[in-house]
């Protein structure tokens, strides 16, 4: 059941801080909307406001525009905490819908590193894997996401990415480089890929290489499909003026790497990291 009391900073300032602890940072008016049952002006004034008091980060432009609350102890006025409205908002399901096994999961990741147990790569899992053969997904799942992948008139992939090009190369760039502690915002990401300006730190190269590593990916695999070569060049892609050694850029690499904040121990053996793309392709062309 929605909201149906009047809108004010202190009920959105709590919508705001249930969607984040559900696991939606950066939120559009229109999920905040759904949430609160208000209309779409009141939504956003309010946004406004809250953006203006440094309560709310505002990322992105037009329909892309998203929201981050800053702060979960931000302060409300006196006249607002008190208002028995805050009383009649009733849960809301946000974010995805997930299935049993992926909340267990979800939970094996909040605990400390020290309480989990070490794993590495599992070749099994590729191996034992037959195209058209083996689903790893369960049926009903894979066809729900088939169709939330399809634009009406059933759009080959490649011609889909062009038409949502331009956000994806922002939020998959933005979200993929965060993920290696990049210091770039939404909004800066955003401006960066607008400007067309030359990369002017780290943060700014990893950025701009996440695009262009988007953009072949989206014209290259159409053609040429997903192999060994084109696997290379998207790596030399992302790490070009990221590594010093340029030998390394789309090389079977040949030194230890391990993973901070994670038990996850990758294969350090080179001639098997060699060996198993050789038989990927090669099951794959038979």
């Amino acid at each position: 059941m929605r909201y149906n009391g009047r809108l004010t900073t202190a009920v959105l300032l709590q919508v705001l801080t249930d969607m984040a602890k559900a696991g939606d940072e950066y939120v559009s008016s229109s999920q905040l909307v759904n949430a609160t049952g208000s209309s779409k002006d009141a939504v956003k004034r309010l946004l406004s406001k809250l953006a203006s008091g440094g309560q709310v980060e505002v990322a992105g432009k037009a329909r892309a525009t998203r929201y981050r609350l800053l702060t979960t102890n931000a302060a409300v006025p006196p006249e607002q905490v008190a208002t028995p409205l805050l009383a009649t908002i009733q849960p809301v399901e946000l974010g995805p819908r997930w299935r049993a096994e992926s909340l267990q999961l979800r939970q094996q990741l909040t605990m400390p590193l020290a309480a989990r147990t070490p794993v590495t790569y599992r070749r099994e899992f590729v191996d034992d894997y037959k195209p058209n053969s083996t689903f790893l997904l369960p049926p009903e799942l894979a066809e729900e996401l088939l169709a939330l992948g399809h634009l009406p008139g059933q759009l080959p992939a490649g011609t889909y990415a062009r038409k949502v090009l331009e956000q994806l190369l922002i939020d998959l760039s933005w979200s993929s480089s965060r993920l290696e502690g990049n210091r770039y915002t939404l909004l800066d990401t955003a401006e960066l890929f607008k400007s067309g300006a030359a990369a002017t730190d780290s943060d700014a190269v990893m950025l701009l290489n996440h695009k262009a590593a988007i953009e072949f990916i989206v014209d290259a695999v159409p053609m040429q499909g997903l192999n060994t070569s084109l696997i290379r060049n998207v790596h030399a892609v992302l790490m070009h003026d990221l590594l010093v050694d340029v030998a390394s850029l789309g090389a079977i690499r040949t030194k230890v790497v391990n993973l901070s904040g994670s038990t996850y121990i990758p294969n350090q053996v080179p001639a098997v990291l060699e060996e198993m793309p050789r038989t990927r392709q090669g099951s794959s062309n038979c």
